[in-house]
């Protein structure tokens, strides 16, 4: 594949700039690219969020063949995981670490006991897979503007 020369690129006629074609919606296997980073979003960071990118690796059966052929190499492609957590609502911050760990132990089965503190885990969890279900969330101000979402996960096994 040829690289993009930058200075050609701003000679682009704004007109001619599309928006890009989204991965098609639907199930895929795929792997934790990096160790996860920390953010924090929100009113005065109400929000802490564990930020996992999960790299593409297959699309499984319910992902359309033609959705597929006119998007490109799905493989070529990652999409977010975002885990966030309410600092100012204690109930809503234990079932995010619920969610968490279950995503980390049982879905991408990282290895770990009872005594294993979470930040290991998520030290750890690179290159582990599970199946993600992608799906296309509208932006809250522009409905016309659509966003990648992984609407759930689970064990490739399964």
């Amino acid at each position: 594949m040829a690289k993009v020369n930058f200075q050609d690129a701003l000679d682009t006629k704004i007109g001619d700039i599309e928006r890009p074609p989204l991965v098609p919606q639907g199930t895929y296997t795929v792997a934790v690219a990096k160790v996860p980073t920390y953010t924090a979003v929100g009113k005065d960071d109400q929000y802490q969020c564990i930020d996992f990118v999960l790299k593409i690796i297959a699309a499984t059966d319910d992902v359309d063949e033609e959705d597929l052929a006119n998007y490109g190499d799905v493989t070529k492609s990652s999409v977010r995981k975002r885990d966030m957590f309410d600092t100012e609502d204690k109930n809503r911050f234990a079932q995010s670490m619920f969610s968490t760990r279950r995503f980390l132990q049982d879905h991408l089965g990282v290895e770990g006991n009872d005594d294993t503190p979470i930040k290991k885990l998520l030290a750890d969890c690179v290159n582990h897979q599970c199946l993600a279900t992608i799906t296309w969330r509208p932006d809250n101000r522009d409905p016309e503007i659509m966003y990648l979402e992984v609407k759930g996960t689970a064990p490739v096994n399964e």
